[in-house]
């Protein structure tokens, strides 16, 4: 169990290493777009419909990149397929380059938030589609994730 917990820990290092990395020293690419619906796990209502509007042929010089969670990479690939959506470049949520993208994408789409780690870099433009009005609970009705709320609020506040 000990060596699992180290394991764990040494990887949440490395990974925010990275990203600190690419954060501080690399430029952000102004033709990279950065998608993420429901934190990798799916990709339906907003997202879906951004990412068919990027994938025409007016966006085929942006590099479009769609996170997702390995589980749901198949998936949501007969969802691409299905609906003759192109040219994206689909990365695994919390990977290596998962943060070097989060780094350096000029734009940031996501429905939900993006994790506790990502901090907004200057010249970045992020579009939250969050469903309803964030503003009525902020994270405060989720029971037993008290530690989400902030994050959920610091996104907000990034966006502003």
């Amino acid at each position: 169990m000990k060596l699992k917990k180290a394991y764990k820990k040494s990887k949440v290092i490395l990974l925010n290493s990275y990203y600190s990395y690419y954060y501080y020293n690399a430029k952000l690419n102004k033709r990279r777009v950065l998608i993420e619906s429901k934190n990798g796990s799916d990709l339906a209502g907003n997202m879906f419909h951004i990412l068919s509007e990027l994938s025409k042929g007016e966006y085929e010089d942006y590099d479009i990149c769609l996170s997702v969670l390995e589980s749901k990479r198949e998936s949501i690939q007969n969802q691409l397929d299905k609906y003759g959506i192109r040219n994206i470049h689909m990365i695994r949520t919390n990977s290596y380059n998962y943060y070097k993208y989060l780094a350096t994408a000029k734009y940031l789409f996501t429905d939900t938030s993006f994790n506790r780690t990502f901090v907004k870099k200057e010249g970045q433009v992020i579009t939250n589609t969050w469903h309803g009005t964030p503003l009525k609970l902020m994270g405060r009705d989720v029971d037993n994730r008290a530690y989400a709320m902030g994050n959920v609020q610091r996104n907000l506040l990034m966006n502003i």
